[in-house]
């Protein structure tokens, strides 16, 4: 979104103002929630935690119970498999790009569990000061990566608040790589990110509003009267034979082009930046 060459434009900037201050909104209200309920570690709010929770939950009774007792959300007990094929995938997409970018004569710096205000980001690629004339800005690309089917949006959600880099998003399960942009996604942002900041406020002035239905399944609030009960989850998720043969089938065969493709978008991003400056 720019006005030839005379730089972003009106309506982008007035965008990006809109967002900041609601954005600093935001930021206030979940650390205002935090307080109330004391949701922190070592005197440090959790605010990804408390982000994820307003956004996972259509009932803000369960959201504001599992923030006032973090220790009843339990997740399941997942297969070890799952973690370590994570684990590979990103160290096996970063080798190759790595090499590619060597390749181009282009000069990086990649940090991994880079974190932000709303959460921890896989991979965060960027320009060394020297390959921007003038070294005014580093770039800087996020890298999401799933190794398996699942994606949750509420955690893209969350990216999208916490910065305006490109957000890379990569599915090895079905060879697929997308670029977010929040600037292409203005609508969107915006009405989330003020609809988060209202929805933060209620639950830290007591006002949350009950829902009952889909998210009292599992619930854990035995005060609620709504409460259906619950039951503690002792199984590990993992695959069938079956089920884990194919996976495995897919997974090596998808990985090499998800891994060239994330390459080609890490390039293009990266020399659309330095052509920038």
């Amino acid at each position: 979104m720019t006005n030839g060459d005379k730089g972003p434009s009106s309506d982008l900037k007035d965008f990006v103002s809109d967002f900041d201050a609601q954005k600093e909104k935001l930021i206030g209200a979940l650390k205002r929630l935090c307080a109330t309920y004391h949701y922190e570690v070592q005197g440090r709010s959790l605010l990804p935690s408390a982000a994820k929770i307003l956004l996972s939950y259509d009932c803000e009774r369960k959201a504001r119970f599992y923030i006032k007792n973090p220790g009843a959300n339990v997740e399941p007990h997942f297969d070890p498999y799952y973690g370590e094929k994570s684990r590979f995938t990103t160290t096996y997409i970063l080798d190759h790009l790595k090499r590619r970018l060597s390749e181009e004569g282009i000069e990086y710096t990649i940090t991994t569990e880079s974190r932000s205000e709303l959460g921890v980001y896989d991979v965060v690629v960027g320009l060394k000061p020297k390959d921007v004339v003038p070294p005014r800005k580093q770039a800087t690309l996020r890298l999401e990566v799933k190794a398996s089917e699942g994606i949750p949006l509420e955690q893209v959600a969350r990216y999208l608040i916490s910065d305006s880099a490109p957000l890379i998003l990569v599915r090895v399960a079905f060879g697929q790589v997308t670029v977010l942009r929040r600037e292409d996604l203005q609508p969107f942002s915006l009405m989330l990110i003020e609809s988060l900041v209202a929805k933060a406020n209620r639950l830290a002035e007591g006002k949350h509003v009950t829902i009952p239905g889909g998210d009292c399944f599992d619930c854990r609030d035995t005060t609620c009267d709504y409460f259906r009960g619950w039951r503690k989850r002792s199984d590990v998720v993992s695959l069938g034979a079956v089920e884990f043969q194919r996976d495995m089938d897919s997974f090596f065969e998808n990985l090499p082009s998800v891994a060239e493709t994330t390459s080609l978008v890490v390039l293009d991003e990266l020399r659309n930046e330095m052509e920038a400056q």
